[in-house]
């Protein structure tokens, strides 16, 4: 009878203890990035437009054939975070090595807004999408140690096609 006291008392104390626990646990905000910034002037749009898959495919090829050369900068947006270090980064890269794009998949528009041509100009307003692409690769080169290195990686890259509204 002692003991089945005492394991009462216990299991009393741990049930308080944990219900008491819990009343001082906080909810804390999952973070979530920032609704993206639209430049001035630009308004967004009524219904997201999924964006051509195969001009998805055709920019991030673009892309990844002007890697590891000195124009692959020129192929960025002018909005692409820190480029220059990008670049510079490149320099550590063996000079034969290449990027392969082995599959292109999960193409999904997750921003979109137009942006109408600048006052006085007769250029048309642009569709300017934001879009989520899913990119399988493979680093190919020759490494004078180990021979022939073949690294394969899946990356997640966002995108931004524009193209011209129709009148």
């Amino acid at each position: 009878m002692k003991y089945l006291r005492l394991a009462f008392f216990l299991i009393t104390i741990f049930s308080l203890s944990t219900a008491i626990a819990a009343e001082f646990r906080a909810f804390r905000k999952i973070a979530t990035p920032a609704a993206s910034a639209r430049p001035e002037g630009a308004r967004a749009v009524e219904a997201i437009v999924p964006v051509d898959k195969q001009a998805v495919e055709a920019a991030i090829r673009e892309v990844f054939t002007s890697w590891n050369s000195p124009g692959m900068t020129g192929s960025l947006s002018g909005n692409f975070y820190d480029a220059g270090r990008l670049g510079n980064s490149a320099q550590s890269i063996p000079k034969d090595a290449r990027i392969d794009v082995l599959s292109v998949s999960g193409i999904q528009t997750i921003g979109q807004y137009i942006q109408p041509p600048e006052t006085g100009s007769n250029d048309p307003a642009m569709l300017v999408s934001e879009v989520s692409i899913t990119v399988r690769t493979q680093i190919v080169y020759n490494d004078l140690d180990q021979g022939y290195q073949r690294i394969e990686g899946t990356n997640e890259y966002i995108v931004e096609v524009s193209r011209e509204m129709s009148r």
